[in-house]
Formats: C-alpha cells, structure tokens, sequence
C-alpha cells in the first residue's frame, strides 16, 4: 500500500490503457500507477502495431496498509523503570518487538500459524499490551531503543522506533549507632547509599531532620515510663531527581536521673546523717554510704549513722546508683567529712567552799586525737569564761551552787 506500480506492455507502436486512473500516462508502454487505494485493480491495454491489434487484462491487488504505532506511559524515568507499552498498530498481521535491552525480541501473528523455522508464534495479548522493566547500574543515563516491526498479510512492513531513557539505579542505606540505649540518646547515623546521590533528606522521626551526609542526634525521652520507638528514615536523592527511602528503628529506654540531698556535709562522729532522695524515674536503689555499708532502701528519707575512731577527719564518699525497669541506670556521689569524737569532762576541787574561795578546776576531756589538738571554752556560771586547759576560778560572791 502507498507503493507506486510499474506496468507493461511490449509488442506494438501504441498503447492505450484503460481506465486511465492513477496512471501517470495512459499511452504508452510503461505507465506507473500512483496511489492505489487497496483491493484489486482491473486494467486493459490495448497494443496496436502494423500487424494488427490486441488487447492484454490485468490485476494489481494492493495490500491493505499496515502501519506501526505504539505508545508507552512513561518515555523516561529512575532506575528500575517499569514501563507499560500499548500497541496501537492497524493493518498488522505479524508483530516483532525488540524492547532495546537485550531480552528476547517478542513475535506475534494475528492468527496462529508457522514460522519459517515451523514454530507458531502466539496471538498477541488482549489488550495488547507489554511491560517490561529496564535496568541502569551506571553513573549516567540509558537511552534504550524500543523498535517494533510489523507486516501485513502481503508482507508489506512497517517500522516505528522510540527511545527510553533510564536514569541510574540509587539504592538508599544507612546504619545507626547505638539503636538502642538509654536517654539522651546520641545516635550516629552513617549513610551507605550506593549508585550516584549528591542529597540526602534525613527525618530522624520525632520531628528533627538534617540535609548532611553522616548526621549525628540526640533522641530523648524525659517523661517516660516505657520505651520510646523511632523510625528514622533516609532519602537519598539522585543528580537526576531519582530517590529512595531507607528506613531503621531505634528504641529510647526512660530518662533516668539519681539525685539526693542530705542536712549537713561535714559533722563530729557519731554523725546521724539524713538523706532525701530527688531521684527521677528510678525502680531500684543502691546505696553505698562509704564506711563498708550499704542498703537498697527506697524510702524517701534515709538515715545513717557514721562512726570515727580515728585522729583524723575521714571524708566518706556517698554513693548512690539507681536504676528503672528498662536497664537504664545512673549514679551520682558526695562527699561527707566525719571530725574525730570529742567527750567533754572534768573535776573540780574543792566542789565546796566559803566566799571568796578558789577553785581548781581539772579537764578530763578526750578525743581520738591528742590532747594538743583541742580546745576549751569555760563558762563558770557566774559571768566567767577561760580557754586554758586546767583553769582556777575564784568564787566571791554567794554560796549558792554553780553549774559549769
């Protein structure tokens, strides 16, 4: 169809051809016919020479056109592309598809029939339409040629040719450390993309997010009381606007915090301390006071007596370790100075006496230090007062008893 036609016609002087339509010229021998519509075509020519005349009939059958024609949902895209191919041709009746990627051509017939090698090539799909997926592991873009032939029952052809083109494959990866672990969490999120990314689009799943490469976050969980789970997730983004998503959970145990106060951090022995607990999100308590005891105790007050038999001040560190049902644990300590006992003592002589008397007075006072280390503060009941170790006191008023 569409093929100009060359006739012929040989033995005379004249030629004349009827009907003269789609001739070029009736009159002579060679006339070629332009535009044939399709079916049969009758002619009869009439050659006439110096011997005498005659007439020839003949019949052009032309082929009913074919014309190849598809049309595909995407002409471009990211690696791997699926696409969706729809044969649109008309006039066929034999289909070959090279799909451009080296996969096997795909043939049809539109009736089941033997090949020239006496295979039957099947009916083409109904509706007639292929899918095939295209690959690009490279660093650059893929034109792939989709080139259909078709033929008609004549074996007249057609060729229609698109491209494709596939940009490269990206692959979207990270790994985390740690993906589980106690508040503040610090995770450092490592990007293991592969294929050609220039972008990344973190959100890290509690409303943070970050465009580097390698970020570093912080996840908290301040108000527990159980497990915060996370989905942070990564978009890795192509020069050519390709992206995948990758994805990776992690788990935040309670915010936990081991905290006290206490009355007084520096006291003589025996020293009754009192401690007040201010911890936050604990289940379990470990005390340790420093001197070789401990306890678990989770009162909110605690006391404990501390001892100091030596010549010296002892500063004992207070700990305190805490702990909640998820694992997460905290310690905090402090320090508590214990001054050497003291014991207050003496004797008096005479403990009687007329006024104006004198009296002796004799310090019995120990510590667990040495003597040279204390010092004395006496108060005679009648207005008068000494710092010397062995005072005398002179009584000149009343007899009424004093208390020293």
């Amino acid at each position: 169809y569409g093929a100009p036609v060359q006739l012929y016609a040989y033995g005379g002087t004249t030629y004349e051809w009827t009907p003269n339509t789609y001739l070029d010229d009736a009159h002579i021998n060679l006339p070629t016919a332009y535009n044939l519509p399709a079916g049969p075509h009758d002619y009869t020519v009439e050659v006439s020479g110096a011997c005498g005349s005659g007439e020839i009939e003949l019949t052009i059958v032309v082929a009913q056109p074919v014309k190849a024609h598809f049309e595909t949902n995407v002409i471009s895209g990211c690696s791997p592309l699926e696409i969706t191919l729809e044969d649109l041709s008309t006039g066929v009746y034999e289909w070959q598809y090279d799909l451009g990627d080296g996969s096997p051509l795909l043939r049809y017939d539109s009736i089941t029939t033997n090949n020239e090698i006496g295979n039957a090539w099947p009916l083409p799909p109904d509706p007639f339409t292929l899918t095939n997926t295209y690959i690009n592991t490279t660093d650059q873009p893929i034109d792939y040629e989709i080139t259909l032939l078709v033929k008609n029952s004549s074996g007249c052809a057609d060729i229609l040719t698109r491209t494709i083109t596939v940009f490269p494959e990206i692959d979207a990866a990270f790994s985390a450390d740690p993906v589980d672990g106690c508040e503040p969490l610090e995770v450092h999120f490592t990007n293991e993309s592969t294929g050609n990314t220039d972008r990344w689009l973190w959100e890290f799943g509690d409303g943070g997010s970050s465009i580097e490469e390698h970020p570093v976050h912080e996840y908290r969980n301040l108000f527990g009381p159980t497990t915060l789970y996370f989905d942070p997730q990564l978009v890795a983004i192509s020069p050519y606007d390709c992206r995948d998503t990758a994805t990776l959970p992690v788990q935040v145990r309670p915010y936990i915090e081991a905290s006290f106060a206490y009355d007084t951090v520096a006291e003589c022995a025996p020293h009754e301390i009192v401690i007040f607990d201010q911890s936050i999100g604990a289940d379990l308590y470990y005390w340790d006071f420093g001197d070789g005891v401990t306890s678990e105790s989770s009162d909110s007050v605690v006391y404990h007596k501390y001892e100091n038999d030596t010549p010296f001040p002892v500063t004992y560190i207070l700990s305190l370790r805490v702990e909640n049902d998820e694992g997460c644990s905290h310690q905090v300590q402090r320090e508590v100075t214990v001054y050497p006992s003291v014991i207050a003592d003496f004797i008096v002589n005479p403990l009687e006496a007329c006024s104006p008397a004198e009296f002796v007075f004799q310090n019995l006072s120990a510590d667990s230090s040495s003597a040279e280390d204390l010092t004395y503060l006496w108060d005679f009941g009648d207005g008068g007062t000494s710092t010397e170790e062995h005072p005398i006191h002179l009584y000149d008023r009343n007899m009424l008893r004093q208390d020293t």
